[in-house]
């Protein structure tokens, strides 16, 4: 019973800690496209949601 309990919390404790950690990343993200580009375009960029747009400006001019 004692190691299933110590399983239990430990499961708990691993699933708060990635939330936090996905927590202090989305933070981040945000704080760096208001400090950067107010429209939001790395997280755009990091997300991959530019792809519906067309090509990259880095790959405009390549074929």
């Amino acid at each position: 019973m004692d190691i299933g309990l110590f399983v239990v919390f430990l499961a708990l404790a691993l699933s708060i800690a990635t939330l936090t950690l996905f927590v202090v990343a989305v933070a981040v993200i945000r704080a760096e496209d208001r400090r950067h580009a107010p429209t939001g375009t790395l997280s755009r960029r990091l997300l991959g949601t530019y792809a519906h747009r067309g090509r990259p400006a880095a790959y405009a001019g390549r074929r």
